[in-house]
């Protein structure tokens, strides 16, 4: 579902499962070729936390959706 200007309530979830996308790609960058082995669990731990983010951003994006599903069945 898109989201009109009349009910933009996932906006601020799909901005924050961009930012977490972007966080992944760039620490798996540094995985790929890391130069020390902190660096790897550095990034280890970013792309742990952007993926909790993905999966906290996609449970509000969900919860959006079901609550404007129950609007229009009550309307």
């Amino acid at each position: 579902m898109i989201p009109s200007s009349a009910q933009p309530v996932i906006r601020p979830a799909v901005d924050r499962m961009l930012q977490a996308e972007e966080i992944i790609r760039a620490m798996r960058r540094k995985i790929i070729a890391p130069k020390q082995a902190t660096q790897a669990d550095e990034a280890l731990v970013a792309i742990d936390n952007a993926i909790a983010e993905l999966v906290a951003a996609r449970v509000e994006i969900k919860a959006g959706h079901l609550t404007r599903a129950a609007d229009r069945v009550a309307s």
